[in-house]
Protein backbone atom coordinates (compact mmCIF):
# COMPACT_ATOMS: atom_id res chain seq x y z
CA UNK A 1 0.00 0.00 0.00
CA UNK A 2 1.20 3.49 -0.94
CA UNK A 3 0.92 5.66 2.21
CA UNK A 4 0.95 9.57 0.20
CA UNK A 5 -0.76 11.29 -1.72
CA UNK A 6 -0.11 11.75 -5.68
CA UNK A 7 -2.07 14.04 -7.40
CA UNK A 8 -2.80 14.93 -10.66
CA UNK A 9 -2.45 19.17 -10.89
CA UNK A 10 -1.46 22.11 -12.73
CA UNK A 11 0.78 24.74 -12.00
CA UNK A 12 1.54 27.61 -14.79
CA UNK A 13 0.18 25.15 -17.48
CA UNK A 14 2.19 22.17 -16.94
CA UNK A 15 0.87 19.18 -16.11
CA UNK A 16 2.12 18.12 -12.30
CA UNK A 17 2.70 15.33 -10.18
CA UNK A 18 2.53 16.12 -6.36
CA UNK A 19 3.98 13.70 -3.64
CA UNK A 20 2.77 14.67 -0.24
CA UNK A 21 3.61 12.83 2.79
CA UNK A 22 0.41 14.52 4.24
CA UNK A 23 -2.98 11.91 4.67
CA UNK A 24 -5.06 14.10 4.04
CA UNK A 25 -5.99 16.44 1.13
CA UNK A 26 -8.52 18.73 2.70
CA UNK A 27 -7.12 19.36 5.94
CA UNK A 28 -7.66 21.76 9.11
CA UNK A 29 -5.04 23.65 10.60
CA UNK A 30 -3.22 22.96 14.12
CA UNK A 31 -0.28 24.90 14.51
CA UNK A 32 2.74 26.81 12.96
CA UNK A 33 6.41 26.71 12.81
CA UNK A 34 7.85 29.80 13.05
CA UNK A 35 11.18 31.60 13.17
CA UNK A 36 10.47 34.37 16.14
CA UNK A 37 13.85 33.13 17.83
CA UNK A 38 16.37 32.97 14.72
CA UNK A 39 16.55 32.27 11.82
CA UNK A 40 14.81 28.75 10.86
CA UNK A 41 15.38 26.12 8.61
CA UNK A 42 12.15 23.16 8.17
CA UNK A 43 13.28 19.72 5.99
CA UNK A 44 11.77 16.72 4.14
CA UNK A 45 12.85 14.02 2.40
CA UNK A 46 11.63 12.07 -0.49
CA UNK A 47 12.43 8.46 -1.83
CA UNK A 48 11.20 8.53 -4.56
CA UNK A 49 11.26 4.89 -5.03
CA UNK A 50 9.00 4.74 -1.96
CA UNK A 51 6.89 7.18 -2.87
CA UNK A 52 5.65 5.59 -5.82
CA UNK A 53 8.01 6.53 -8.70
CA UNK A 54 8.25 4.31 -11.39
CA UNK A 55 9.79 5.60 -14.41
CA UNK A 56 13.61 5.75 -15.20
CA UNK A 57 13.54 9.78 -14.29
CA UNK A 58 11.86 12.82 -13.72
CA UNK A 59 12.22 16.14 -13.56
CA UNK A 60 11.91 18.50 -10.60
CA UNK A 61 10.21 21.59 -10.48
CA UNK A 62 9.95 22.65 -7.35
CA UNK A 63 7.75 22.50 -4.03
CA UNK A 64 4.66 23.33 -2.33
CA UNK A 65 3.86 24.64 1.51
CA UNK A 66 1.36 25.98 3.08
CA UNK A 67 2.23 29.93 4.59
CA UNK A 68 0.26 32.62 7.28
CA UNK A 69 0.48 35.62 8.59
CA UNK A 70 2.26 35.68 12.29
CA UNK A 71 0.75 39.40 12.90
CA UNK A 72 -1.66 41.68 10.84
CA UNK A 73 1.45 43.47 9.97
CA UNK A 74 3.00 41.89 7.14
CA UNK A 75 6.45 43.20 5.88
CA UNK A 76 8.34 41.40 2.92
CA UNK A 77 9.50 38.50 4.12
CA UNK A 78 12.22 36.78 1.73
CA UNK A 79 11.80 32.75 1.75
CA UNK A 80 14.64 30.24 0.21
CA UNK A 81 13.89 27.03 -0.83
CA UNK A 82 17.04 24.27 -1.45
CA UNK A 83 16.34 20.68 -3.66
CA UNK A 84 19.06 18.68 -2.47
CA UNK A 85 19.85 15.41 -3.63
CA UNK A 86 21.01 12.80 -0.76
CA UNK A 87 23.26 9.32 -0.74
CA UNK A 88 21.90 8.18 2.50
CA UNK A 89 19.05 8.29 4.17
CA UNK A 90 18.43 12.32 5.63
CA UNK A 91 20.10 13.27 8.33
CA UNK A 92 23.21 11.26 8.73
CA UNK A 93 26.00 13.12 7.27
CA UNK A 94 23.82 15.53 5.54
CA UNK A 95 26.03 18.17 5.16
CA UNK A 96 29.26 16.34 3.87
CA UNK A 97 27.50 13.97 0.90
CA UNK A 98 24.89 15.95 0.13
CA UNK A 99 24.21 17.82 -3.95
CA UNK A 100 22.90 21.29 -4.23
CA UNK A 101 20.14 20.54 -7.17
CA UNK A 102 18.63 23.76 -7.50
CA UNK A 103 17.09 26.67 -5.53
CA UNK A 104 13.94 28.82 -5.21
CA UNK A 105 13.90 32.34 -4.10
CA UNK A 106 11.01 34.30 -3.44
CA UNK A 107 9.61 37.52 -1.48
CA UNK A 108 6.68 36.78 0.34
CA UNK A 109 4.45 39.79 0.51
CA UNK A 110 0.77 39.30 0.43
CA UNK A 111 -1.74 38.11 3.50
CA UNK A 112 -1.91 34.47 4.23
CA UNK A 113 -4.75 35.06 7.36
CA UNK A 114 -6.39 31.60 6.02
CA UNK A 115 -3.27 29.94 4.58
CA UNK A 116 -2.15 29.76 1.86
CA UNK A 117 -0.70 27.71 -0.53
CA UNK A 118 2.78 28.65 -2.24
CA UNK A 119 4.52 27.74 -4.89
CA UNK A 120 8.41 27.96 -4.80
CA UNK A 121 9.38 26.63 -8.94
CA UNK A 122 12.83 25.99 -9.64
CA UNK A 123 14.28 28.36 -13.06
CA UNK A 124 14.80 25.37 -15.18
CA UNK A 125 13.64 21.55 -13.85
CA UNK A 126 16.07 19.09 -12.53
CA UNK A 127 15.95 15.72 -13.80
CA UNK A 128 17.09 13.04 -11.34
CA UNK A 129 16.56 8.90 -11.22
CA UNK A 130 14.17 7.48 -9.71
CA UNK A 131 16.50 5.71 -7.36
CA UNK A 132 16.97 9.51 -5.92
CA UNK A 133 16.49 10.87 -2.22
CA UNK A 134 15.49 14.43 -2.88
CA UNK A 135 15.74 16.64 0.43
CA UNK A 136 13.46 20.33 0.61
CA UNK A 137 14.53 22.65 2.91
CA UNK A 138 12.41 25.56 3.27
CA UNK A 139 14.89 28.62 5.37
CA UNK A 140 13.08 31.64 7.00
CA UNK A 141 14.84 34.34 8.28
CA UNK A 142 14.84 35.30 12.06
CA UNK A 143 11.42 37.50 12.81
CA UNK A 144 9.28 36.59 10.37
CA UNK A 145 5.93 37.52 9.82
CA UNK A 146 5.22 34.42 8.26
CA UNK A 147 5.30 30.98 9.54
CA UNK A 148 4.55 27.63 7.91
CA UNK A 149 1.37 25.66 8.79
CA UNK A 150 1.28 22.34 10.40
CA UNK A 151 -2.09 20.52 9.89
CA UNK A 152 -3.77 17.45 11.24
CA UNK A 153 -4.12 14.40 11.07
CA UNK A 154 -1.05 11.41 10.18
CA UNK A 155 1.82 12.00 7.69
CA UNK A 156 4.16 9.21 6.62
CA UNK A 157 7.40 10.66 7.33
CA UNK A 158 8.27 12.96 9.87
CA UNK A 159 9.61 16.48 9.07
CA UNK A 160 12.53 18.18 10.16
CA UNK A 161 13.75 21.47 11.46
CA UNK A 162 17.07 23.28 12.83
CA UNK A 163 17.04 27.12 14.32
CA UNK A 164 19.86 29.69 14.65
CA UNK A 165 19.13 29.55 18.28
CA UNK A 166 19.82 25.57 18.54
CA UNK A 167 23.04 26.03 16.43
CA UNK A 168 21.63 24.73 13.54
CA UNK A 169 21.37 21.16 15.10
CA UNK A 170 19.02 19.35 13.07
CA UNK A 171 15.95 17.86 15.32
CA UNK A 172 13.15 15.42 14.42
CA UNK A 173 10.16 17.80 14.58
CA UNK A 174 7.31 16.98 16.94
CA UNK A 175 4.86 19.49 15.56
CA UNK A 176 3.20 16.59 13.00
CA UNK A 177 1.49 17.63 10.16
CA UNK A 178 4.27 20.29 7.58
CA UNK A 179 2.92 19.97 4.68
CA UNK A 180 6.41 20.36 2.37
CA UNK A 181 5.15 18.67 -0.84
CA UNK A 182 7.27 17.55 -3.77
CA UNK A 183 6.05 18.68 -7.16
CA UNK A 184 7.64 16.66 -10.66
CA UNK A 185 6.71 17.87 -14.17
CA UNK A 186 4.03 15.37 -16.15
CA UNK A 187 0.87 13.59 -14.89
CA UNK A 188 0.12 10.57 -12.43
CA UNK A 189 0.03 8.23 -14.87
CA UNK A 190 2.52 9.43 -16.93
CA UNK A 191 5.39 10.91 -15.31
CA UNK A 192 8.42 11.44 -17.56
CA UNK A 193 10.43 8.41 -18.89
CA UNK A 194 13.73 10.10 -20.39
CA UNK A 195 14.90 6.86 -21.26
CA UNK A 196 18.55 8.85 -21.63
CA UNK A 197 21.65 8.76 -20.21
CA UNK A 198 24.59 11.67 -19.37
CA UNK A 199 27.63 10.07 -19.10
CA UNK A 200 30.80 12.63 -18.15
CA UNK A 201 34.48 10.44 -19.03
CA UNK A 202 36.78 10.14 -17.49
CA UNK A 203 35.94 10.62 -13.79
CA UNK A 204 38.24 10.96 -11.81
CA UNK A 205 40.02 13.16 -14.65
CA UNK A 206 43.31 15.21 -14.35
CA UNK A 207 42.39 17.79 -17.08
CA UNK A 208 39.80 17.28 -19.27
CA UNK A 209 36.23 15.86 -19.02
CA UNK A 210 33.79 14.83 -22.67
CA UNK A 211 29.71 14.65 -21.91
CA UNK A 212 28.02 12.70 -24.27
CA UNK A 213 24.11 12.03 -23.88
CA UNK A 214 22.77 8.22 -25.30
CA UNK A 215 19.64 9.65 -26.99
CA UNK A 216 19.84 12.09 -30.01
CA UNK A 217 17.19 13.10 -29.44
CA UNK A 218 18.65 15.40 -26.63
CA UNK A 219 20.76 18.02 -26.71
CA UNK A 220 22.84 19.65 -23.96
CA UNK A 221 22.58 23.85 -23.95
CA UNK A 222 24.77 24.68 -21.64
CA UNK A 223 26.99 23.55 -18.29
CA UNK A 224 28.11 25.53 -15.67
CA UNK A 225 30.55 24.21 -13.02
CA UNK A 226 30.68 25.11 -8.96
CA UNK A 227 33.15 23.96 -6.73
CA UNK A 228 32.02 22.28 -3.48
CA UNK A 229 31.24 25.49 -1.57
CA UNK A 230 28.21 26.65 -4.46
CA UNK A 231 30.16 29.02 -6.06
CA UNK A 232 30.31 28.85 -9.67
CA UNK A 233 33.68 28.78 -11.79
CA UNK A 234 34.74 29.86 -15.13
CA UNK A 235 35.08 27.00 -17.10
CA UNK A 236 34.98 27.14 -21.12
CA UNK A 237 33.19 24.62 -22.66
CA UNK A 238 34.12 23.66 -26.24
CA UNK A 239 31.80 21.02 -28.28
CA UNK A 240 31.03 19.26 -24.91
CA UNK A 241 34.50 19.37 -23.57
CA UNK A 242 35.48 20.24 -20.41
CA UNK A 243 39.23 21.43 -19.58
CA UNK A 244 39.38 21.73 -15.78
CA UNK A 245 43.32 21.80 -15.20
CA UNK A 246 43.27 25.59 -14.08
CA UNK A 247 41.35 24.03 -11.00
CA UNK A 248 42.60 22.75 -7.94
CA UNK A 249 42.34 18.93 -6.93
CA UNK A 250 38.69 17.88 -5.62
CA UNK A 251 35.28 17.66 -6.00
CA UNK A 252 33.23 19.64 -8.49
CA UNK A 253 29.46 19.28 -9.69
CA UNK A 254 28.42 20.04 -13.23
CA UNK A 255 24.65 21.96 -13.87
CA UNK A 256 23.96 20.45 -17.03
CA UNK A 257 21.17 22.16 -18.85
CA UNK A 258 19.60 19.22 -21.29
CA UNK A 259 16.79 20.05 -24.08
CA UNK A 260 15.09 17.78 -21.51
CA UNK A 261 15.81 19.01 -17.97
CA UNK A 262 18.97 20.02 -15.71
CA UNK A 263 21.35 16.74 -14.89
CA UNK A 264 24.10 17.84 -11.70
CA UNK A 265 26.91 15.48 -11.95
CA UNK A 266 30.04 14.93 -9.82
CA UNK A 267 33.34 15.44 -10.71
CA UNK A 268 36.68 14.17 -9.04
CA UNK A 269 39.94 16.77 -10.66
CA UNK A 270 43.16 14.59 -9.17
Amino acid sequence: MLLFALLGSHFQGVSQTVLSQHMNTNPSQVGARASNSGTLIVYREYDLVREGVTKNSVQIMGAQFYLKAASEEITPQQLKVNFYALQEAFPANFLNTSTLLGTSEMTVNTEHNEGTLVHATLNFPVLVPKESRILISVEMQAAATINLIAFEDAETKPSWYASECGEYEIQKDTMKGLILNLVLVGNSAQIMDSNFQLKVTPNPTLDIITLAVDNPMVDIQKVDVFNALGAKLNVETNNQRLDLSHLNNGVYFLHVYTSWGKVVKKVIKE
